[in-house]
C-alpha cells in the first residue's frame, strides 16, 4: 500500500518540519516545481501513479505553519503514519472518504466538514485514503501562532485555548464542524488557485489565513455545542470502532444504543458523543448510511434482487426498504439494478466500519504550465 506526500517527500511518520526541511534541501525536486521567497516555500510533487492521478502541492509559511491541498484520484489505497507534532491540524474534507487509524481504532470523515485536531506528543495516527477521488485542504498551524490568533479575550476562545494547551501527551483532541458557505467558498478558491509563480504562493497564504480566521470564528460560536469536541484515549477509539464494526458486521440486526453500549463496554453518553464527533453522525444515521451503502453495492455490483437486499440490510418488508432507499438516494431500488458501477452515487465508494477523519492532500496543475510562467 503506497503512502501519501510525507512518504513521497521524505518518509512516513515525519513531522511537517522534518518533511519541509528535506524538501528545501533535497535535489529530487525540480526547480520548475518550487516557489521560494522570504515569506514561504512551496513545492509540487506528482503522485507516482501517473499524471492523471494529480500531484501534491505543499507550502510552508515561515513562522505560521503549513498547507497541503489535495485533488487526487488514487488507483489504490494509500496509508501514511503521522506523529505527534506541535501544530493544530485543520482538515477540510470536500469529497471522498478517508480513514484515520490511531494505535487502537479508526474514525471516519464525512464530506463537507472540517475536523480540527491536536495530537499529543506521544500519540500518533495513520491516515488511509481508499481508491478514488480525494479533494481536501489541510492546514497545519504552528501552536504558538494559533494561540496568538485566538487570544482576543473572549470566554469562548479562552476555553479553546485551555482545551488545546492542557492536552495530555498521550491524547488526541478532535472537534468536528460542518463547513459553512464562507468556509466552503474559501476552500474551493484554494483548490482552484489561478496564479503562478510568487503570486500563487501569496494567494495561497492569503486564502489559507482567511479560511483559518473564518474557521476560528465558527469554532468560537460552536463552543456551547457539547457534541462538537472530544478528547480520546486509545481505548476510547477502540471501543467506538468496535461499535461501528458491530453495526456493519450484521446490518440485519437492529441495535438500540443501550444494547450497543453494553455490548462494547461503555456508556450511552460516550457512545453517542463519540459517533457524533468521529463520524459526524448519530448512531442511527451511521446505521442508515451503512445499510444504504451496502444495499447500493448489492443492487449495482452484485445484481441482487430488491427482496434479497432488503433482508440483508435489516428490512423485513420490501416496501419499507424501497421507501427508505428512495428517500435516501432519490431513486427506487428497482432502478439501481439497471445502473453501471460508474453511474452509481458516491455512496458506492463509502466503506462503512472504517472510522476516519483527517486527510492530507494534493492538487492537479494545468497541463503544460510551469509555476514560473
Amino acid at each position: 500500500m503506497s503512502g501519501l506526500y510525507r512518504s513521497a517527500a521524505y518518509r512516513s511518520a515525519a513531522t511537517m518540519g522534518e518533511m519541509f526541511g528535506a524538501l528545501q534541501g533535497g535535489s529530487d525536486v525540480s526547480a520548475a516545481s518550487r516557489i521560494h521567497n522570504h515569506h514561504g516555500f512551496a513545492v509540487r510533487l506528482p503522485v507516482a501513479e501517473g499524471p492523471v492521478a494529480g500531484s501534491w502541492e505543499l507550502a510552508e509559511f515561515f513562522g505560521k505553519g503549513y498547507v497541503a491541498v489535495s485533488d487526487c484520484r488514487f488507483a489504490q489505497a494509500r496509508t501514511e503514519h503521522v506523529p505527534g507534532d506541535d501544530v493544530i491540524e485543520l482538515h477540510f474534507s470536500l469529497t471522498g472518504p478517508a480513514s484515520v487509524l490511531s494505535r487502537a481504532g479508526r474514525t471516519e470523515a464525512s464530506d463537507l466538514s472540517v475536523v480540527i485536531c491536536r495530537v499529543g506528543q506521544d500519540a500518533s495516527y495513520a491516515v488511509t485514503c481508499p481508491p478514488g477521488r480525494r479533494r481536501a485542504v489541510s492546514l497545519f498551524v504552528k501552536r504558538d501562532f494559533f494561540l496568538r490568533l485566538i487570544d482576543d479575550g473572549s470566554a469562548e476562545l479562552a476555553q479553546v485555548r485551555t482545551e488545546l494547551t492542557t492536552l495530555s501527551r498521550h491524547d488526541i483532541y478532535l472537534c468536528r464542524l460542518a463547513l459553512n458557505r464562507e468556509m466552503l467558498v474559501l476552500a474551493e478558491q484554494i483548490m482552484a488557485n489561478p496564479h503562478l509563480g510568487e503570486r500563487r504562493l501569496a494567494y495561497l497564504e492569503a486564502k489559507s489565513t482567511e479560511l483559518l480566521c473564518e474557521t476560528i470564528g465558527t469554532w468560537q460560536q460552536a463552543q456551547d455545542n457539547a457534541v462538537s469536541r472530544l478528547w480520546l484515549r486509545p481505548r476510547d477509539l477502540a471501543l467506538i470502532e468496535r461499535a461501528a464494526a458491530r453495526i456493519t458486521g450484521d446490518l440485519a440486526k437492529a441495535w438500540t444504543i443501550r444494547q450497543l453500549a453494553a455490548d462494547i463496554g461503555t456508556n450511552t453518553s460516550k457512545l453517542t458523543l463519540g459517533f457524533r464527533v468521529l463520524y459526524g453522525l448519530t448512531v442511527q444515521q451511521y446505521t442508515l448510511k451503512a445499510r444504504m451503502a451496502r444495499a447500493l453495492l448489492m443492487l449495482v455490483e452484485e445484481r441482487r434482487t430488491v427482496g434479497e437486499t432488503a433482508l440483508a440490510v435489516g428490512y423485513q418488508h420490501q416496501s419499507s426498504f424501497s421507501l427508505a432507499f428512495t428517500r435516501y438516494f432519490g431513486f427506487a431500488p428497482s432502478q439501481a439494478g439497471r445502473l453501471e458501477p460508474e453511474e452509481a452515487p458516491a455512496a458506492l465508494s463509502w466503506q462503512p466500519g472504517r472510522a476516519g477523519a483527517m486527510h492530507e492532500g494534493a492538487i492537479a496543475f494545468p497541463s503544460g504550465r510551469s509555476w514560473h510562467d
